[in-house]
């Protein structure tokens, strides 16, 4: 492909010198052939009839055989940053697919076998006031966390602590950690998406006469999910041993004691969630789970992986 079609191909979009640098390629084309031609046989006739005159033709030529260089020079370096743009957007547009690829591969949903959890039940009235029924019960469907739960639509259940519960107890399988921590960072996104950060959710996956429990936030400073899962094994509870019966039935009491720190939570933020849900760019920032960045994006996910 010629330079010139290459610049064509690029489109007007891309870069705002563009029809500058076509007009820049006739401007040098044009210095390089007739004008120069033009001059060299000018100083030619007039060399024998006017020196003086010749001389001026000569430096003139000269002057404009350094401005086409110049232009010539220009043109490559300009083309040299379109090629770079070429090679950028290729390499966008296979991270994009790679991105999407990748989305699409990822789980939808956990599996829970019980939670901790606190209801919230005067919020879809508070919503309808607000913005009218219609919008209130699409904005309590896209806030609903647990799917299958018969206070869906009604109630808005925040997530305490997600358990998980495993009948084979030689040893916690890879696929129940990986569930845990799923649903953890799933909660966790969740509040953020409510506003309410940098306040931890636990896991407690259960096998045999063992249980281990984890923790996950969001961190409002580093915009970002953290989750505790290293090492847990060794600070599991054996509820065959007394010392550690004593240690789950406080960490248990304590689960009692941050619902009460979240339902403080959600009151805060309270007010700037009925103000988000106002307008329609604020009710888009509710939307946290894989299905709705599946719809933002347009991919498609194969019938058996729903």
């Amino acid at each position: 492909m010629s330079d010139s079609a290459a610049l064509r191909n690029l489109g007007e979009g891309v870069l705002p010198y563009l029809g500058f640098c076509d007009r820049l390629d006739r401007s040098a084309a044009a210095l390089t052939s007739d004008l120069l031609a033009g001059l060299v046989i000018a100083a030619g006739t007039l060399a024998g009839e006017n020196k003086l005159r010749a001389d001026e033709i000569a430096r003139a030529s000269t002057h404009l055989h350094a401005v086409a260089r110049g232009l010539w020079s220009i043109r490559r370096r300009l083309y040299k940053q379109l090629k770079d743009v070429e090679v950028y957007q290729a390499e966008r547009s296979a991270l994009s697919s790679a991105f999407r690829q990748r989305l699409s591969r990822y789980p939808l949903t956990a599996t829970l076998d019980a939670a901790v959890t606190l209801e919230v039940e005067d919020l879809q009235e508070h919503l309808t006031s607000v913005v009218g029924c219609n919008v209130a019960e699409e904005l309590m469907s896209a806030l609903s966390f647990f799917k299958g739960c018969e206070l869906r639509g009604q109630s808005l259940i925040l997530p305490v602590l997600l358990i998980t519960h495993q009948d084979d107890g030689s040893g916690l399988y890879d696929a129940m950690a990986t569930e845990q921590r799923l649903a953890c960072v799933s909660a966790v996104r969740f509040l953020a998406a409510l506003g309410i950060a940098d306040f931890p959710i636990y896991g407690l996956a259960t096998y045999g006469r063992f249980a281990v429990a984890l923790q996950a936030w969001y961190s409002s400073a580093h915009q970002c999910t953290y989750i505790v899962d290293c090492g847990i094994l060794q600070h599991r509870f054996d509820l065959s041993e007394e010392e550690d019966v004593i240690r789950y039935v406080g960490f248990l009491c304590k689960i009692e004691e941050h619902a009460k720190e979240l339902k403080k939570r959600f009151e805060e933020v309270r007010p700037s969630l009925l103000e988000r849900a106002r307008t329609p760019e604020g009710r888009a920032s509710f939307h946290w789970s894989m299905e709705a960045q599946l719809m933002e994006y347009d991919i498609q996910v194969e019938e058996e992986r729903i």
